[in-house]
């Protein structure tokens, strides 16, 4: 299992002749294929150190292995307990424990029942751009009559969010060659952090990254790009030390997108050498070598987006936002306003026209 969930409850259960709460820690595996399973339950007495290490050794014993990512509240046995059994691997915190965080720094009671809705807010902003500008002026309203919690929702984890866009051209391609193209799009990107993580001149380190795919933007038209976390930091090459960014710099963006133009236009030629891609419509002439260069050669000057931002509201808000599109339609059920035997009718958005739908 790649990904583990963990988190606790508390249940009234009887113990020695006494009802009392007791904890009842949960495991949740995401694995290769994507499917969610309850790889354990357990009940304790209490969320101490010693009741889930060892619930997560019994998990090992039973062959839990490959953990790389867990997602989990900051209680201190669950923090110390994780670190002993699975310290090597990446641990952020989820976004419901960081939304009752946010409750705990609201210096009153009218500020901690609106705070839940206003950082939602945030959260489900339609893009990066427009929930930054949400974030500062959430913070900016708080700054005088709540500094502590404008200074928590200032402060973010140093992580990133790295995403890879791919131009117009190419992605009306990737279209009628989703399986070729899009498992390019994934390695490329994933091969460009690693390469300029790892130059001396920039971070110097060996980084790791969780990708996720988008397929779709706002209107709904085909817009393949990746989204990746990324920690604000790696290994030093001698795999002894940590080495931590720059604060509020990851890795220099414009050389990101100069590497990933570059290899991907090669991995692209290379494709087409070897008779991977398939062109149909408008593209059928493109199956000749001398035109596929022609229309490769604007693409090799133009400008590819690449991008990378701290997170908006922290890796848990980063990870939720990014989670929900693992199994996600473009089309939701929201979105469908009626269907008859002519068609199916549905809202759309378009954030360029000031959010019209």
């Amino acid at each position: 299992m790649k990904y583990l969930i963990l988190d606790a409850r508390y249940e009234k259960m009887r113990h020695g002749g006494v009802v009392r709460d007791a904890a009842v820690l949960s495991a949740i595996g995401i694995g290769a294929d994507e499917r969610r399973r309850v790889l354990g339950v357990s009940v304790a007495l209490s969320e101490a150190e010693v009741h889930w290490r060892g619930f997560l050794e019994s998990l090992v014993a039973r062959g839990l292995r490959g953990v790389e990512f867990i997602v989990s509240d900051d209680h201190a046995g669950l923090r110390a307990a994780r670190r002993a059994v699975l310290g090597g691997a990446t641990w952020q915190r989820c976004q419901f424990h960081l939304a009752r965080n946010a409750i705990h720094h609201a210096p009153n009671a009218a500020i901690r029942k609106r705070i839940g809705a206003e950082l939602r807010a945030v959260w489900n902003a339609a893009s990066l751009a427009k929930a930054e500008t949400a974030l500062a002026e959430l913070v900016a309203a708080y700054r005088d009559t709540a500094p502590k919690l404008a200074a928590w929702l200032e402060e973010s984890v140093p992580e990133g969010l790295a995403v890879f866009t791919l131009p117009e051209p190419i992605s009306a391609l990737a279209y009628t060659n989703k399986a070729v193209l899009y498992r390019l799009l994934f390695d490329v990107a994933a091969e460009t952090l690693l390469t300029i993580a790892a130059d001396p001149r920039h971070l110097g380190a060996r980084i790791g990254a969780t990708l996720v795919l988008h397929t779709w933007g706002s209107a709904l038209t085909h817009h393949p790009h990746v989204h990746g976390i990324v920690p604000g930091g790696g290994l030093a090459p001698d795999g002894e030390r940590w080495v931590t960014c720059r604060r509020g710099f990851f890795l220099p963006v414009r050389v990101l997108s100069r590497l990933f133009r570059r290899r991907f236009i090669e991995d692209l030629e290379k494709l087409h050498r070897t008779d991977q891609l398939r062109f149909f419509g408008e593209h059928e002439g493109l199956a000749d070598a001398q035109a596929f260069g022609r229309w490769l050669a604007p693409l090799r000057t133009c400008e590819w987006v690449v991008y990378a931002k701290r997170p908006f509201a922290g890796p848990g808000a980063v990870l939720a936002y990014l989670a929900r599109y693992t199994h996600r339609v473009a089309i939701s059920n929201r979105r469908l306003l009626a269907m008859d035997e002519d068609g199916v009718t549905f809202r759309w958005r378009d954030y360029r026209a000031k959010g019209r739908t």
